[in-house]
């Protein structure tokens, strides 16, 4: 089997149970919630705390909606060393303790070995690029699809080739050195809105009233000069 049949393939693989867009956010909301309580920490790592807060404004344009709104399987560590192969192509896929269901567009992204997700160890040679690759993958993808008669299968190739900037966001929320790349790539310059600050922090600390008791949420109210 070629890595383009498989992945079509993937993408069908779904639960018939509909999520709207909302609650697909919802899932995105709550990891970058953890991801910025994460930062409040000291020496955490994880850098200014607002760039999370600044990231919750941005989920919504993340989220295309294709019409298919079911749950599709994602392997969760889809490296190269994780791919079998022999003369006759792709002949299997294994390390699937990752693996669950999620919205399709989590779902259906470029394999991580191909992806070029900035900060991410390849371990390929500086720099590398598997831009070309991708663009093949995309088109033997949509090719593959043409061919079935799936009316599910049509979201697949446009989740694929719209991929990338979910992909960052997504990664830099829980890989430090993607993270570092991302704030300097897509938050260097933002406007740090305090009204924006206030809201999302207000909103995250409802949620997590636990979190009020964090040194770091009275810093970052010193530094804005609110209380929440």
């Amino acid at each position: 089997m070629a890595l383009p049949n498989f992945w079509s393939l993937l993408g069908l693989v779904f639960l018939s149970k509909t999520l709207n867009p909302s609650r697909i956010e919802l899932g995105c909301m709550m990891r970058l919630d953890m991801a910025f309580l994460r930062s409040l920490k000291e020496n955490s790592g994880w850098g200014d705390p607002t760039t999370f807060l600044i990231r919750r404004k941005r989920v919504e344009a993340l989220v295309p909606d294709t019409g298919n709104r079911g749950l599709a399987i994602r392997h969760g560590d889809l490296n190269a060393w994780n791919l079998l192969a022999d003369r006759n192509g792709l002949s299997g896929v294994i390390d699937w303790d990752t693996a669950r269901f999620v919205p399709l567009p989590t779902a259906i992204q470029h394999p991580l070995f191909l992806a070029d997700i900035p900060g991410w160890l390849n371990d390929v040679p500086k720099g590398m690029t598997f831009q070309d690759d991708r663009a093949y993958l995309e088109r033997a993808v949509q090719g593959r699809v043409d061919n079935m008669n799936s009316p599910d299968a049509k979201c697949i190739p446009v989740l694929l080739s719209s991929s990338f900037e979910r992909q960052f966001f997504e990664m830099a929320l829980r890989n430090r050195a993607i993270n570092v790349e991302y704030t300097t790539r897509r938050m260097s310059g933002v406007d740090l809105d305090q009204s924006v600050i206030f809201e999302q922090c207000k909103e995250i600390l409802s949620r997590n009233p636990l979190a009020r008791e964090n040194t770091g949420v009275a810093k970052l109210c010193s530094r804005f000069d609110f209380e929440i």
